[in-house]
């Protein structure tokens, strides 16, 4: 599921899984459950390399 999630500050946006929770950011990088939150309201990515990715299409 597409999410943005809250890890150390950085907002990135994400897909989740339901299964396992884990969450693979835009921009590469993976959390592992219970590391991050997702936000309740959308807002913006502030993540420079998931900002890059989004522009190219990738969410």
């Amino acid at each position: 599921m597409k999410a943005e999630i809250l890890h150390e500050g950085i907002t990135h946006g994400a897909q989740v899984s339901l299964l396992n929770g884990r969450a693979i950011s835009l921009c590469g990088k993976s959390f592992a459950e219970r590391t991050f939150k997702e936000k309740m309201f959308h807002g913006s990515v502030n993540c420079p390399d998931c900002k890059h990715a989004k522009r190219r299409g990738r969410f």
